[in-house]
């Protein structure tokens, strides 16, 4: 009884800490998309050019930070 305690105990802790790097990781890339927009529109609106979010396409994103993973709008 008491290895099958401690072996649940083992597989709940171990769910949990796979859940939390995932979610961590998927924080981070969004986090990293979102600052190289930021900057591809403030270096943009700094030379003139006004972009929404719908015209920064993914080919000037692609162009300034290379090949990041990309889940589109």
């Amino acid at each position: 009884m008491h290895a099958r305690c401690l072996f649940l105990c083992f597989l709940l802790i171990s769910i949990a800490g796979r859940s939390l790097i995932y979610s961590d990781d998927r924080v981070y890339h969004a986090s990293r998309r979102l600052n190289a927009l930021e900057k591809l529109n403030r270096r943009n609106r700094d030379s003139g050019h006004t972009l929404s979010k719908r015209q920064s396409t993914y080919e000037e994103f692609a162009d300034e930070w290379g090949t990041i993973e990309w889940s589109g709008w």
